[in-house]
């Protein structure tokens, strides 16, 4: 009983931050912006730039930003699209936000209180008032950490149930999802799919799928469309992730070989989840036809996107500090570049 109690507890304060945002962003820790575009942000607005993402310092004038965050609540709604089908709309752009090795970082930290959820779901909606339709919300993995809500993690699912809250699209286990053991991971995923909420899509990658029946998470990759335009993402980690994985490379030609069977997928994403620092270049240098890598598993924070052959790395950080944002611009020919 003292435990139901606990765990309502905790989800209800969950929810609380996410309904009630924070509309005052914290000040950045360091400024990052230089000559070129940066692709993370300190959970504030970014101006969006063809195939980068731009840091910015995300403090704010206050009555700004509660003007903003007025203006922003009256169309917010549950739903992933978190303004109206009347805002505007750019067309001819696919627009990204993504994240990575969050650690169960939910809520501001440091002495200057910087990330936390309620502040990415600001930082969100501020993204996706241009990008209404045709913005995509991915995670890397890595979203379990320890914290207070071990708890609950294979009971009631805080994390990844907050994310589906938070509009996440697509997730994938990164390492420190297994930190409890296989059991507890798989209870834990099928407590958020017992929950009936809307949760995120959960790529598993090279894991082997077997264990994961009734989970709802599946290997393969998964095709998300908005308004005009179709991405296929599917998950990658290395084979010292968990006992089960297959081989990264060949899994992932061979996930590349099947999306290229189908029509009208306007780009490729990978979720990439490693403790080496250069897999995602590896990665790239090794399989073509993947247009993006979000790379997890090191914490690493890219100031700009890096570029392997035809392929753009990107990482936005840890601890929910820092949010990613990229955009590809439809060219003349119809590819996004």
């Amino acid at each position: 009983m003292k435990k139901a109690f606990s765990c309502f507890l905790i989800l209800s304060l969950l929810i609380i931050s996410i309904v009630f945002p924070a509309a005052v962003w914290a000040e950045e820790e360091a400024n990052d912006t230089d000559s070129k575009p940066a692709q993370t942000q300190e959970q504030e607005k970014t101006t969006e730039k063809e195939n980068a993402a731009e840091t910015k310092d995300d403090s704010k004038n206050e009555s700004t930003s509660k003007k903003k965050a007025t203006n922003n609540n009256r169309n917010y709604n549950r739903s992933y699209n978190y303004y109206s089908q009347s805002a505007n709309n750019v067309d001819g752009v696919i627009s990204i936000i993504f994240t990575h090795d969050m650690y169960s970082h939910i809520d501001a930290s440091g002495s200057k209180k910087t990330g936390g959820a309620a502040k990415m779901v600001t930082a969100f909606k501020e993204i996706s008032r241009s990008f209404t339709e045709d913005t995509y919300v991915l995670d890397a993995g890595n979203f379990t950490g320890d914290t207070i809500l071990n708890c609950i993690f294979d009971t009631d699912a805080p994390e990844i149930r907050l994310m589906g809250y938070m509009g996440f699209d697509a997730t994938t286990l990164g390492a420190n999802e297994y930190i409890f053991g296989e059991e507890k991971l798989i209870d834990m995923l099928k407590a958020a799919k017992k929950s009936g909420e809307d949760i995120p899509s959960v790529l598993i990658g090279n894991a082997s799928e077997k264990g994961f029946k009734g989970t709802g998470a599946k290997t393969g990759f998964k095709v998300l469309e908005k308004n005009s335009t179709k991405i296929a993402v599917f998950a990658i980690a290395d084979e010292k992730t968990a006992d089960g994985y297959s081989d990264p490379v060949s899994y992932a030609k061979e996930q590349i070989k099947k999306i290229k069977k189908k029509k009208d997928i306007d780009l490729v994403v990978c979720l990439s989840e490693s403790s080496n620092g250069t897999f995602a270049e590896e990665l790239a240098d090794e399989v073509s036809g993947i247009d993006l890598i979000i790379a997890a598993g090191t914490g690493n924070k890219l100031k700009s996107p890096e570029k392997k052959g035809k392929t753009l790395i990107v990482s936005s950080g840890k601890n929910s500090k820092n949010i990613g944002h990229i955009t590809f611009k439809e060219n003349d020919k119809g590819k996004y570049k």
